[in-house]
């Protein structure tokens, strides 16, 4: 390192040092610092202090103040982690809170959605018992959401779809009841999101394997610790369970530690996941292998256009299907999607020959096969 650059980097503030804040809380001085920054809505103070940190004191700062911080930005450097972040950054600024505050207002927000459906019981009536630690509020606001019939979910921030906990949760519940928890693409589920149905197989995949690892890790420790290992989960191969049922030696540990290390124990449980969610879907009439819309629009050698839905007309017959749309192919190289949902009641079928007519956004579908008329809004 050249002594110009030893010197610059001596004269940068250390924002990890640990110091005692106004409320007596200790934490690094970064985080003192950030903190302070979003709860007076300083977007420019805020911008000004991550700028003179360096890309692995801005992740821990932005991780000790409640962010959620991707691994994967932090060796891509500064402009991608702030990328990564800035979402959360602004939705903080907005409401001068740090991470952990936005979280618990995003938490707020889902409760009180789910509250209109179901009001939070009474404390004269509660299912939480007397003997219960926590806070006998929050408990209520776990179970509103729980008791409603519907809950619309809105993931906010960089973290992938998948990589939830909340959501991994629900997944998992789901795939051991054998139900479809998630309402997507136009399919019925208590949990609304509005992720593709790629992403939400993605995620019970995910599911399965947090489970089944996370299952491992705590029996490994019981085990260990020459305590009988119960409540292994499904999901761990049966090879590993018989391990870890047996009596306590060195090879075994090293055999299961292993299966954690190189992701064999995630693996296999991936494929219970896999497995478990195309067979909920398949109950559902849906293919999670089948090309998409798209797909067949290339293999077919069409250009998907956007119909005018101000006065455009269109005719042709339906030569694709996927989940939750037709493909009508209107010219030698176009086609336009058509949506089942707007036109309810009236599926079409591959070969059907439509009648696409759009006026101010209404939509007016004709089929030509079945010698039916429907109308309905775009």
């Amino acid at each position: 390192m050249e002594l110009s650059e030893a010197r610059y980097l001596a004269r940068r503030p250390s924002y990890t040092s640990p110091t005692v804040g106004e409320n007596g809380a200790l934490a690094s001085a970064g985080a003192h610092a950030l903190s302070g920054m979003l709860k007076e809505q300083s977007a420019k103070g805020v911008m000004d202090l991550l700028r003179s940190m360096d890309t692995q004191s801005m992740a821990d700062v932005l991780s000790e103040c409640g962010f959620s911080v991707p691994e994967n930005l932090v060796s891509m450097g500064r402009n991608a982690l702030f990328n990564g972040v800035r979402d959360d950054l602004q939705a903080a600024l907005s409401h001068g809170v740090d991470g952990h505050g936005l979280r618990e207002k995003m938490t707020t927000q889902l409760v009180e959605s789910a509250s209109k459906e179901s009001s939070p019981p009474p404390r004269a009536h509660s299912n939480v018992g007397g003997d219960f630690a926590g806070e006998h509020q929050a408990a209520h606001m776990v179970q509103a959401i729980l008791n409603a019939s519907r809950v619309q979910v809105t993931h906010l921030g960089q973290q992938p779809f998948h990589e939830r906990p909340a959501l991994q949760m629900i997944a998992a519940q789901a795939l051991h009841k054998d139900i479809l928890g998630f309402g997507f693409d136009g399919l019925a589920g208590k949990y609304e999101v509005t992720a593709p149905m790629p992403d939400v197989v993605q995620l019970h995949r995910q599911a399965a394997i947090e489970v089944a690892t996370e299952s491992t890790r705590a029996g490994l420790l019981a085990w260990a610790s020459g305590q009988k290992v119960t409540q292994l989960s499904e999901w761990v191969p049966d090879s590993v369970q018989r391990l870890l049922s047996g009596s306590i030696s060195r090879d075994a540990a090293e055999i299961i530690t292993s299966g954690l290390k190189s992701g064999s124990i995630a693996r296999h449980a991936q494929e219970y996941g896999s497995h478990g969610i195309s067979r909920i879907l398949a109950d559902k009439g849906l293919d999670i292998n089948a090309p998409t819309l798209a797909e067949q629009a290339q293999e077919l050698g069409l250009l998907v256009k956007e119909p005018d839905r101000e006065r455009g007309h269109y005719f042709g017959s339906v030569v694709a299907q996927d989940h939750q749309s037709s493909l009508v192919k209107v010219n030698r190289d176009e086609g336009v999607e058509l949506p089942f949902a707007s036109t309810p009641g009236t599926r079409p079928k591959i070969g059907d020959v439509l009648r696409l007519s759009f006026k101010a956004g209404a939509l007016s579908v004709s089929t030509k096969n079945m010698g039916r008329e429907g109308n309905a809004r775009d």
